[in-house]
């Protein structure tokens, strides 16, 4: 008999009569209720399978669920690190940046002081601005002693 797979009306046991007078009778009620269990058993079992392997397929996403958030946080880590490290150096080309700005204006100073017509330049605003900003970075080289190459 094919298995039902709706438990309703058609898996319900029909009661079985009491016992009738013609044996013919009582094994046909006999094979009935036979039948019916038989197909109620395949229902049950069809049932119990399909629970297994939905059972399996949640461990299975459980364990891969799993897997996925344990990689997840050690990506999260790594990028937490590589944020921190970026920001480090960041700060540290910062620093970099403002301390050199007090050795940039050695260069272009003494070009100009080298360059012909450069006694002129002494009476301009320009050479009052440079002298300043000579003497801020002479003042920071030597609060800084330790920047300076051996």
């Amino acid at each position: 008999m094919p298995v039902s797979r709706n438990i309703g009306a058609s898996a319900r046991l029909k009661p079985y009569p009491p016992p009738t007078s013609s044996p013919r009778a009582d094994r046909w009620w006999i094979r009935l209720y036979l039948d019916q269990l038989d197909t109620t058993k395949a229902h049950l079992d069809s049932l119990l399978s399909n629970t297994s392997d939905n059972l399996r397929l949640l461990s299975e996403l459980s364990t891969s669920f799993k897997s996925v958030d344990a990689q997840t946080s050690a990506f999260r880590e790594q990028c937490q690190g590589l944020i921190s490290a970026q920001k480090q150096s960041t700060r540290l080309s910062d620093d970099i940046n403002e301390n050199l700005r007090y050795y940039d204006y050695l260069e272009p100073i003494t070009r100009r002081l080298n360059a012909p017509g450069a006694g002129s330049m002494v009476r301009s605003k320009d050479f009052s601005d440079m002298l300043r900003n000579l003497d801020e970075s002479i003042d920071y080289m030597e609060s800084h002693v330790r920047y300076r190459s051996p």
